[in-house]
């Protein structure tokens, strides 16, 4: 029940809903990227909900989330973004901690009745991450986002003109507890390196103080209808993401600025339902295309470079949705390009996939209105157009710990299986629906990619994904 714009929210037709909820997530194996833990546990409380008063309509979620990684090395990321250049690492694995608030909202007013109307967007993150082991990391990050929108609807039609500011802010401390492995290089594993890319680094065996402020600016265009026999919505946005990196100083008004990030997107997507006499379709696709490079100060130029496009297309049958048991067939397929350059220490990397995926699906529904479902899903992810290219006297261990496993990982192909029983009953509480639904899924490798002999870690295997959630319907 999550809307991203006002547009959507009041072309919803729904006035009044709720959800609250529990989730346990539980991700372990050994067929991952080198950045990602071997196991991974979540706990997340999660409520959202609309309600609409006179000409006021809004909708609200809060998410908290306690986040256990058991084994996590070669970076100290206080947010798991993927693009960014600027962080500290170790070769030590270590469990790191990690407590998320996550909320926000959108309140609309009608300004003309079925005319006009303004709105406004805000979303919060907080996080706060620490590890348990030399070079121990404290990492707090928080996020604002404020979306206003202006709504116009005409003749059944609504659009959107939807503008973007955003604030963060990060402080990062890391020391060493055990002064042996701070004051000495003797302990390999324990040695702390600042990353300026993917693929230059240097030696930082002190403990360190940074801090990064984020800057978020950007704009969408929103539309929604709805006819006799569905609806569709579409949105086309722009967001840039601007991040400054400095080491902190005690006794200066300024920090000393280590290098700064923009990264600018580009995101489309669209939803369209048709609702027929017997059966129901639905198809969905959403676009991305992301480009960054960085401004260095070491080095009074660009480095790094970042290059990163998605696809996402889904079709949906469901047949005879009227009846009490149904039958839901799908197609989809996903395309995945990612590319990255670090100039200095001249090392390049893209990588290609798609995955086309079948899923089916039974919806029953019986006397009592309780409803139950069962899914499945598989996909095949098949690799393509890849490449990578490191100078032999520029290859450090940061190259044999991260990026040649990173790449047999990227080039491998994989079959991809899910399923999920979802459960709601009507009769449980008689206030509101009580729902209750098991997920999984599992990656394994059915060819493994590009080795490397002095790669220091290999994804293998597979990798299983457990959800198991508790809801309430209001």
């Amino acid at each position: 029940m999550l809307f991203l714009n006002a547009t959507n929210l009041n072309s919803s037709g729904i006035y009044k809903a709720g959800i609250a909820g529990f989730q346990y997530q539980n991700t372990k194996g050994h067929f991952r990227r080198a950045q990602e833990a071997e196991s991974k546990k979540v706990l997340k409380i999660a409520t959202s909900g609309i309600a609409t008063l006179g000409k006021f309509k809004t909708s609200g979620y809060f998410n908290f989330s306690r986040v256990y990684q058991d084994s996590l090395s070669w970076t100290t990321k206080g947010t798991e973004i993927d693009a960014q250049p600027y962080y500290f690492a170790s070769s030590k694995a270590g469990e790191f901690e990690r407590t998320l608030y996550d909320f926000g909202g959108i309140l609309s007013y009608d300004l003309i009745k079925d005319k006009l109307s303004i709105a406004s967007g805000l979303e919060y993150k907080f996080s706060s991450s620490t590890r348990s082991v030399d070079p121990r990391p404290s990492v707090q990050n928080a996020l604002l986002i404020l979306k206003p929108e202006l709504i116009f609807r005409t003749n059944g039609h609504s659009i959107g003109l939807q503008a973007l500011w955003g604030y963060g802010k990060e402080r990062f401390s890391l020391v060493f507890k055990n002064r042996d492995f701070g004051a000495s290089l003797g302990y390999p594993d324990r040695i702390n390196y600042i990353i300026y890319g993917y693929g230059l680094i240097e030696n930082m065996q002190s403990p360190q103080n940074t801090v990064r402020n984020e800057r978020y600016k950007g704009a969408a265009l929103n539309y929604a209808t709805n006819f006799t026999s569905g609806n569709l919505k579409a949105t086309i946005g722009y967001k840039q993401w601007h991040d400054d990196n400095s080491f902190r100083t005690i006794n200066s008004i300024t920090n000393n600025l280590i290098g700064t990030f923009i990264l600018d997107e580009i995101t489309g997507n669209i939803l369209a339902n048709h609702v027929g006499s017997e059966h129901m379709h639905q198809i969905s696709v959403n676009v991305l295309s992301a480009s960054g490079q960085d401004k260095q100060v070491l080095y009074n130029s660009t480095n790094y470079r970042y290059d990163h496009q998605t696809l996402d297309a889904e079709y949906l049958i469901r047949f005879h949705h009227q009846r009490k048991k149904t039958l839901e067939l799908g197609a989809s397929l996903n395309y995945d390009k990612l590319e990255k350059q670090d100039i200095v220490s001249a090392h390049y990397v893209q990588n290609t996939k798609v995955e086309p995926g079948l899923s089916a699906g039974m919806y029953f529904k019986n006397q009592n209105k309780d409803l139950f479902s069962v899914y499945l899903a598989g996909g095949y992810i098949i690799p393509f157009n890849g490449g990578i290219s490191v100078a032999p006297l520029q290859e450090t261990v940061f190259t044999r710990g991260v990026i040649y496993p990173n790449y047999t990982y990227d080039s491998s192909k994989a079959v991809r299986l899910s399923g999920k029983l979802n459960y709601i009953s009507s009769s449980l509480f008689k206030e509101f629906k009580t729902g209750f639904s098991v997920q999984a899924s599992y990656l394994s490798v059915a060819q493994l990619g590009e080795q490397f002999s002095n790669a220091t870690f290999l994804p293998s295997k597979g990798r299983l994904n457990l959800n198991l959630a508790v809801n309430l319907y209001f």
